[in-house]
């Protein structure tokens, strides 16, 4: 099996085999593609409001099955420049320099998702300090869920996963209104798991003017936990609270946390 399709400064190549005996096919394939442009599939999401919409994937993935037996994937997934224009912003309410993440392996068999490396860089997103839930990459709210039947039960096991390594740098949260500074985003995530009994190493900081806010230490999934330290460097508290808690944030006045 071979295919391969070009457009538009895109590529898309399907390589492998398949062997079918019977109702059994097994399939053992590779998947590539190249600067696959997104920006159309703004027109399947008219109920988003998004004026804008860009961005492209690169992936390469390898995908294994044997009925009855088998059904594995593992690879890479990359975006890059990711975009979203709203009408209430000149600037895009959410971008994305670059996705990068590594699977190690996904079982569907065997419920399983493990991800090696996963990094993000150059993250930007607006947000309303009086309602941080109600984003501006979301002028409509979400589209109205639509009824589904009930599921039936399952004896299913939860589906596993876990993490390598989670990065994330040269990011911010960028306020609306009120000419406050973004806060800047820089940390990783160490050993996550679901169902863990070793700890997660969290290493994060959160910076606005000349000033931070940083925690570190040893992170539970379930139980939910943490065991770290908290530090705070020359961190202007006015405007911290002021994204938080409005006008709060005038009764303090230029405090500096340290």
């Amino acid at each position: 099996l071979h295919l391969e399709v070009s457009a538009e400064g895109a590529r898309i190549e399907v390589g492998g085999k398949l062997q079918r005996e019977g109702e059994k096919l097994d399939v053992d394939a590779t998947v590539e593609i190249e600067k696959l442009p997104l920006g159309r599939g703004r027109v399947y999401l008219p109920d988003l409001g998004w004026t804008d919409f860009g961005g492209e994937l690169d992936a390469k993935l390898h995908y294994v099955q044997v009925t009855g037996a088998k059904q594995t994937a593992d690879g890479t997934v990359a975006l890059r420049g990711l975009r979203v224009g709203v009408p209430s912003l000149q600037d895009p309410a959410f971008a994305l320099g670059s996705l990068d993440v590594e699977i190690e392996q996904l079982d569907l068999l065997g419920r399983k998702l493990a991800l090696g490396d996963v990094s993000l860089d150059g993250l930007r997103v607006y947000f309303d300090p009086a309602d941080p839930a109600k984003l501006p990459l979301l002028p409509k709210g979400l589209p109205p869920a639509g009824e589904s039947p009930p599921e039936a039960p399952s004896d299913a096991p939860p589906f596993a996963w876990s993490v390598g390594r989670f990065g994330i740098s040269k990011s911010e949260l960028v306020p609306l209104g009120g000419g406050l500074p973004p806060f800047g985003i820089e940390g990783t995530l160490e050993s996550l798991a679901s169902g863990a009994t070793a700890p997660a190493t969290l290493d994060l900081k959160l910076a606005q003017g000349d000033g931070s806010v940083g925690l570190a230490g040893k992170l539970l999934v379930a139980p939910p936990g943490f065991r770290g330290a908290l530090t705070l460097d020359s961190l202007s508290l006015p405007p911290l609270l002021q994204a938080a808690a409005g006008e709060a944030a005038a009764l303090l006045g230029a405090a500096v946390a340290k």
